[in-house]
């Protein structure tokens, strides 16, 4: 029997919540018998049932004596849902593989021991980094108690991030699009500075991709000194600023917005550590980081950003004379470089 093929199926399963399980993990399982799968299930959310009590309610009697693949240690705690310990041990299962232990300490190995001293058979480490990666949001909060951070920008060929103002003002293309728009759907909130919110006005929002629970991740705006009109952006929007803002527009900004006053750093920005901190309290596990190239480059210089998303665009910025667009007639992964060769 190939446990690795199963517990991958149980990954697999993990992926389709098709949105953000924050706080919890992306946890999916499937139950085997004589050879034959019997039930399959995933974890879709706060409150509702985990993976391997859905997999063991379709499996029914056939659960008993079959084995369990399930990509994290199985909880043994009660939250807004039962321990998942009591029902495969209910369900007299033989077997359990699960990839990685939790690393919550309400169950840190908890969830091993108790199935064991249960009479059941517990192995544990396959497809242990595929499952690290898939919950690598739900790790670092767990660990940290702050929000995971990636920062994202498209760049062109000559390393701009901003348009020429006679240019089209969108550095990368469709394909670009659609797979940010497929972190944005995966992360609690999206994040930008003031300058970009005042040049660009972006929407922030889940687009061009399948959505189907219309997942709108939080805006975060920064504006430490209060520039920020006092008009009401679309959509749910948290304003981040100092008490350098001035105070009738932190009143103003209060009686129709979420607003919170953070304190500034030395050089009167708004302290980053701090920010990510009280997020973390509410809990928000994931940051988008889209902004501007200040923004982007407080955060990459304090040490605050876990993952990278760059998008190379296949344009020049400068202002050339008799510009032409660039047609890449070559592409190459060296080690830790990308390679691209242009004809204009």
């Amino acid at each position: 029997m190939d446990h690795l093929i199963y517990l991958q199926q149980a990954l697999q399963l993990a992926t389709q919540a098709n949105r953000p399980v924050s706080p919890n993990p992306y946890v999916g399982c499937v139950v085997v018998r004589d050879g034959r799968i019997v039930g399959t299930g995933f974890h879709q959310g706060p409150g509702t049932a985990h993976a391997e009590v859905v997999a063991l309610q379709q499996a029914g009697a056939f659960a008993e004596a079959s084995d369990v693949y399930v990509n994290l240690e199985p909880c043994c705690h009660f939250g807004r849902t039962p321990p998942c310990i009591n029902a495969l041990i209910a369900a007299r299962v033989k077997r359990v593989f699960c990839s990685m232990i939790d690393p919550n300490p309400l169950v840190a190995g908890k969830g091993v021991q108790a199935l064991q001293a249960a009479g059941i058979e517990v192995n544990v480490g396959l497809a242990e980094s595929e499952t690290q990666f898939l919950n690598r949001f739900y790790i670092h909060y767990i660990q940290h108690r702050t929000p995971y951070v990636i920062a994202k920008w498209a760049i062109s060929l000559d390393g701009q991030m901003i348009t020429h103002p006679n240019d089209d003002r969108i550095i990368s293309n469709n394909n670009s699009h659609d797979h940010s728009h497929q972190t944005r759907k995966a992360v609690d909130a999206i994040l930008i500075g003031v300058e970009t919110a005042l040049a660009d006005k972006p929407a922030l929002t889940v687009r061009h991709v399948d959505n189907p629970h219309n997942h709108q991740p939080l805006r975060i705006i920064l504006d430490s000194k209060g520039r920020l009109p006092l008009t009401k952006p679309p959509g749910k929007t948290l304003i981040i600023t100092t008490l350098q803002a001035d105070a009738k527009w932190i009143q103003a900004m209060q009686q129709d917005h979420d607003l919170w006053i953070i304190k500034a750093n030395e050089a009167g920005k708004i302290s980053l550590p701090e920010l990510l901190t009280k997020l973390g309290q509410h809990p928000i596990t994931s940051i988008l980081v889209e902004g501007g190239k200040t923004i982007l480059n407080a955060f990459i210089n304090q040490g605050l950003v876990q993952e990278t998303h760059t998008y190379l665009g296949a344009k020049l910025i400068a202002d050339l004379p008799h510009k032409k667009p660039v047609q890449i007639i070559e592409q190459q992964i060296l080690h830790d470089n990308f390679f691209c060769r242009g004809i204009l």
